[in-house]
């Protein structure tokens, strides 16, 4: 108790420390990188400064400003206990960096490297003491939020990540490319550098609303990714709303995607609503979106734009608040410049592109992801699961697999 009777924890960070955590956490991983960058040159007569995170055993590029540095620190880089000046290293462009180890509450969070270009001041300076201090909290709250999304990642794919007949998930024509099990759930499967990256970035966009442009090959998942994307964020409790541009024909294309009213046009018998209005509060997934027709575009460019929009046969704008994920693939750069697919529709769609690999750049996934169809196959048909021989996990290895995750379902 304190003199006023208040109770006084004695565990957990002071409420400063908890308090720059906490606004870590909202922000991106860029936002972050930029904000740290800011506060160095602040107090450092430094003009290019570098932000790594600790993430499993290594050290991880966060954040840049000028020449090019590794994506990750060597295996054996070694982080000083205090900061340092290091003469020229062997993987840093910079003649004599200063390295400041980012120190979190029970652990070392990163490291901020800087290339000084003026006097500094001494190495136990209480600034240089601050930008630790804040870098090493603000860090460690952006690292908590991403072991935190992780989490509800692995909770998603282990019960399902897409559920195509359920209330949450109102597909259109098709249940997607995701990687289908007996119950029709889908889950990320593999353990890839490939994979890795897309569970890291999807953990970063998860935090906010701009559009994501999913790209790779027809079958690499990318239905799975933009699930898995809504349910790691704030709409995860909202509608996954699926529709197929692929599939709308060219003059039900508004229909589909605003509704209509009754009589809006001949066989409109009952009013509809439209795939924007049923995602309201979640997610709208545009599943083969280089498919659109040229006025399909510009309706959706503008809904994009205002947010605003009206069902056909009605005067009456409505709003909707949805978060947009598009796939493709299509080569759309080259769409644009063929004329076919509109610039400033892929602009506003392009905020966060996602690449995803095909299964023959995967290496050991196709083992993993066999043994899982396998024993869903299995399950469907109440039989043993049959176990690969050493001849087939060959052969699975060797194939170039065209068709991806699709095809090699289809095989198994």
């Amino acid at each position: 108790m304190d003199e006023q009777g208040e109770a006084v924890s004695l565990e957990g960070p002071p409420p400063l420390e908890q308090a720059v955590v906490w606004l870590a956490r909202a922000l991106t991983c860029e936002d972050l990188g930029a904000r740290l960058n800011q506060l160095a040159q602040q107090h450092l007569p430094c003009e290019e400064v570098a932000i790594y995170a600790r993430r499993g055993q290594g050290y991880e590029l966060l954040s840049a400003s000028g020449a090019p540095l590794p994506r990750r620190l060597p295996g054996d880089f070694e982080l000083p206990h205090e900061p340092e000046l290091v003469a020229s290293p062997p993987w840093c462009p910079w003649e004599q960096p200063l390295l400041l180890p980012l120190q979190g509450r029970n652990r070392r969070v990163g490291v901020l490297i800087a290339r000084v270009t003026g006097t500094l001041p001494p190495l136990r300076d209480p600034s240089l003491g601050i930008l630790q201090g804040v870098g090493g909290a603000l860090l460690e709250g952006l690292l908590a939020d991403e072991r935190r999304t992780h989490a509800v990642l692995r909770r998603s794919t282990r019960r399902g990540v897409a559920r195509p007949r359920s209330t949450r998930a109102i597909a259109s024509n098709g249940n997607g490319n995701g990687v289908p099990n007996a119950s029709g759930d889908v889950e990320l499967i593999g353990r890839s550098p490939a994979l890795d990256q897309v569970q890291r970035m999807i953990t970063r966009v998860a935090r906010v609303d701009s559009p994501v442009l999913l790209l790779g090959e027809t079958g690499t998942g990318k239905s799975l990714v933009a699930n898995a994307i809504h349910k790691a964020s704030g709409r995860s409790e909202g509608p996954f709303v699926v529709v197929n541009c692929a599939a709308i024909p060219k003059d039900l294309a508004e229909s589909e995607f605003f509704g209509h009213v009754k009589g809006a046009f001949t066989g409109a018998l009952r009013e509809h609503r439209g795939k924007v209005e049923q995602a309201n509060g979640g997610t709208l997934f545009l599943d083969e979106v280089g498919e659109l027709s040229a006025s399909a575009q510009g309706k959706l460019l503008l809904f994009l734009e205002e947010r605003r929009y009206c069902p056909v046969g009605s005067e009456r704008e409505r709003r909707a608040d949805v978060r947009v994920v598009a796939a493709t693939n299509r080569d759309l750069e080259a769409d644009v410049s063929a004329g076919s697919f509109r610039q400033d529709l892929l602009y506003r769609l392009n905020v966060f592109p996602l690449t995803l690999a095909p299964l023959r750049q995967r290496g050991e996934d196709v083992l993993l992801l066999a043994s899982h169809f396998l024993e869903r196959i299995a399950k469907r048909y109440e039989l043993p699961q049959p176990s690969l021989t050493a001849a087939a996990m060959q052969r699975l290895r060797e194939y170039s697999w065209p068709g991806n995750l699709r095809e090699l379902r289809n095989v198994l």
